[in-house]
């Protein structure tokens, strides 16, 4: 219901007309566009501000107005900002403020409400020479990486982006994109986040959104379902 919405305001048409044939007939939901933190908050243990934050091992605080890793033990662990965004198909980005050797640090996306270990990451890998940036899967706790390496110099700074879009995943670092990579591995989940594992490592400005294409608009598809002369007119501008 809330992807009926995001179909309605991208192409100016009644809702039902998205609803195939044979389906309950259900008004849209209003959905979450945009969640964005940037942790201007008094220092907490909790990552709680603008946004409420679920960690997997609360090893995060807010420190200095940032987003911090405390703790001398390094495990991979997440933070999930805890507002469902309208589609599967969405970004998340963070800037890495405090870039460490062999540390990792970056945006999560397509994590769910559970603390089922699932998700996309993009991060950055810190080491001695030029840095690494990676694309990785976590499915029920288990890491792969997919798509290919990058090896660039961070600065701190850096806005590192992944974008999932159907089966496509994008790794980007200050809007230009370093990798895509095909997975079908993950699907459905509304959530997004931060990703850290070592004592030090620092994020600041959060942001998630759905895509421009979020909508997931598919003419053939619709076509079979909905009033297909109408909406093909509207598409192809006859009408």
């Amino acid at each position: 219901r809330k992807r009926l919405t995001a179909l309605v305001e991208k192409y100016h048409l009644p809702f039902e007309r998205f609803i195939p044939q044979g389906l309950p007939v259900e008004e849209p939901r209003p959905h979450d566009t945009l969640a964005s933190e940037n942790w201007n908050c008094v220092d907490s243990t909790s990552l709680n501000c603008q946004l409420t934050w679920t960690e997997q091992a609360d090893r995060m605080s807010i420190v200095n107005n940032q987003a911090k890793y405390i703790d001398p033990v390094s495990i991979d662990t997440y933070a999930r900002a805890d507002s469902d965004l309208a589609s599967d198909d969405h970004y998340s980005q963070v800037a890495v403020i405090a870039q460490l050797t062999n540390a990792a640090s970056g945006p999560i996306a397509r994590k769910d409400s559970t603390t089922t270990v699932t998700y996309y990451v993009g991060f950055l890998f810190g080491r001695v020479g030029p840095d690494e940036w990676h694309t990785y899967k976590f499915v029920s706790g288990v890491a792969t990486e997919i798509g290919g390496a990058t090896t660039l110099e961070a600065v701190s700074g850096d806005v590192f982006r992944i974008e999932c879009d159907g089966s496509t995943i994008v790794r980007k670092r200050n809007g230009t994109q370093q990798d895509s990579a095909t997975d079908t591995a993950i699907t459905g989940n509304l959530r997004a986040g931060i990703f850290m594992n070592l004592d030090g490592k620092i994020v600041d400005n959060f942001e998630a959104a759905d895509l421009a294409a979020a909508a997931a608009f598919n003419l053939e598809r619709i076509e079979r379902h909905t009033l297909r002369g109408h909406l093909r007119g509207v598409m192809r501008g006859t009408l």
